[in-house]
């Protein structure tokens, strides 16, 4: 089946989850955020990372728990922080200042400052003192609302959801371990970075070692069948209640995204491609056979979430 024809056959539940409300029908990469770094050159090393994206149809809940070393036989004082966006061409293109992040250093909260820099934009900082030889744990958490007012939905209106792990490299040496995961209320994905991830239905994870962070978490989204997903499978209450034409939609879906992952990975490469998306948001290059492969695997968890809802509908009384 042609992808324009199995569009147009579920066209109310792309109007009702994903179709743009106003102005430009393009979606748009979203960036939320990115791993803290010291301000100035440092010998302290990030020794271990443990990083949690938790998305869902409208926010994105980010935590990361560093354990950082100072291997130097001196005590070390540096200040520690992340820049955050102001105004932009779009309402999120990164982690925006209004969100404040709850940071503890050593399990005891501590106050942010915040350095102003051009056009609104700015960074948030806060002061760390190590002793010679010593781990020092710090914990990061904050919310970061999906925005696109042109989308019923926010993740429907998302390209891709970003996070910079380069921010990263700023530590001496390399990550000795990088323990990533990222939840998704979504399988319709044709795009993953970094390398080296393992994906089960609704979770993908990564454990990376000795890892040069020089490329960020990159999730991209296939933004008409990430609608129909969600009207479909979503655990919203707008989402559609059992029904023969309901499975009838949910096996299209499946075979669907199997017999045109190939069509679906070319689209979103032209688009991810495109100058002012690379331009504005700096993301990674994308290869056609990285989004194939990407959306070969999306199509295997969509049979799987397909047959589950199929499983569970039948079991209903």
């Amino acid at each position: 089946m042609r992808r324009s024809a199995w569009l147009a056959g579920v066209s109310t539940g792309v109007l009702l989850w994903g179709a743009p409300s106003a102005g430009r029908a393009d979606p748009f990469p979203m960036g939320i955020g990115g791993a803290p770094g010291p301000l100035s050159q440092t010998q302290v090393v990030l020794a271990q990372e443990d990083l949690s994206l938790g998305l869902s149809t409208t926010e994105v809940r980010v935590s990361a728990k560093l354990d950082l070393h100072n291997p130097s036989d001196k005590p070390e004082r540096l200040e520690v922080g992340f820049p955050c966006l102001g105004a932009t061409s779009e309402p999120v293109v990164g982690l925006a200042c209004s969100v404040r992040p709850a940071v503890s250093v050593a399990g005891k909260p501590v106050r942010l400052g915040f350095r102003r820099g051009k056009k609104r934009a700015g960074t948030w900082v806060w002061p760390m003192v190590f002793a010679k030889d010593q781990h020092v744990e710090v914990t990061v958490s904050y919310t970061v609302p999906l925005q696109n007012p042109r989308y019923q939905v926010p993740l429907a209106g998302a390209a891709a959801v970003y996070y910079r792990l380069t921010t990263g490299a700023r530590w001496a040496q390399s990550i000795e371990r990088l323990d990533i995961e990222v939840t998704t209320p979504v399988e319709t994905l044709t795009y993953i970075a970094p390398p080296g991830y393992s994906r089960t239905l609704g979770r993908i994870r990564w454990h990376l070692v000795q890892h040069e962070p020089q490329e960020d978490v990159v999730i991209g989204l296939a933004p008409p069948e990430t609608s129909r997903y969600l009207a479909l499978l979503g655990q919203k209450p707008k989402a559609e209640p059992p029904s023969p034409q309901r499975d009838r939609e949910l096996r299209g879906l499946a075979t669907h995204f199997a017999t045109q992952a190939k069509q679906i990975a070319e689209s979103y490469t032209k688009f991810y491609g495109l100058p002012a998306i690379q331009q504005e948001h700096q993301l990674p290059s994308l290869t056609l056979d990285v989004a194939v492969r990407c959306s070969e695997e999306s199509a295997k968890l969509i049979e799987q979430a397909v047959a589950a809802a199929l499983s569970a509908a039948t079991a209903t009384p």
